[in-house]
């Protein structure tokens, strides 16, 4: 909710709203993930589904179910490393401001995302 507001409001914040919306698939995503890890990030997550993508299931059909996993992971990796206000960086080229379409494209990745950890179609088998 606090994404959507930041995004959607009449004086909007894109940095704001990709900030929340990241924030928003942690907390969805840390109690099925990384439940025991009380410092778990969308990085420290991102990294647990690729080391172990055995240890988790995705409830849709799929002919290569082995395949699911690492789409999920690289959906959550397009959402993390899409914020790019996130740190300074040296280069002077690099973009260092969210625009209003790519927090509003991070938004709606995040609320499917956040969707898939509350509602079981991400699971630890």
């Amino acid at each position: 909710a606090r994404s959507w507001r930041a995004v959607f409001s009449r004086d909007p914040s894109p940095g704001e709203g990709y900030r929340e919306a990241v924030k928003a698939v942690e907390a969805a995503a840390i109690p099925v993930v990384s439940p025991q890890n009380l410092r778990a990030t969308l990085g420290t997550l991102i990294a647990d589904l690729r080391a172990h993508p055995e240890n988790w299931k995705v409830r849709l059909h799929h002919p290569e179910p082995e395949k699911q996993v690492p789409a999920l992971a690289d959906m959550m990796e397009l959402l993390w490393k899409g914020q790019n206000d996130r740190h300074g960086t040296p280069d002077p080229d690099a973009p260092f401001e969210v625009t209003l379409p790519q927090a509003e494209s991070a938004l709606h990745l995040a609320v499917g995302l956040v969707q898939w950890f509350v509602s079981g179609t991400v699971v630890r088998t």
